[in-house]
């Protein structure tokens, strides 16, 4: 009867602290494939944003 209490008060906290690494790797990979899109050369000419010419 006390197992069931027991795991319960390890497993939620467990659960929670899994799912917010995991929310956090993706926020990680997200960023990190914007930062290499606006890291890309412009096609056929065309000028990024943080590479306007004077």
């Amino acid at each position: 009867m006390l197992a069931v209490p027991l795991q319960s008060l390890l497993d939620y906290p467990l659960r929670n602290q899994t799912m917010l690494c995991l929310a956090a790797f993706a926020v990680v990979l997200l960023a990190t494939a914007r930062r290499a899109d606006a890291e890309e050369p412009a096609p056929s000419g065309k000028v990024n944003s943080r590479e306007q010419r004077p």
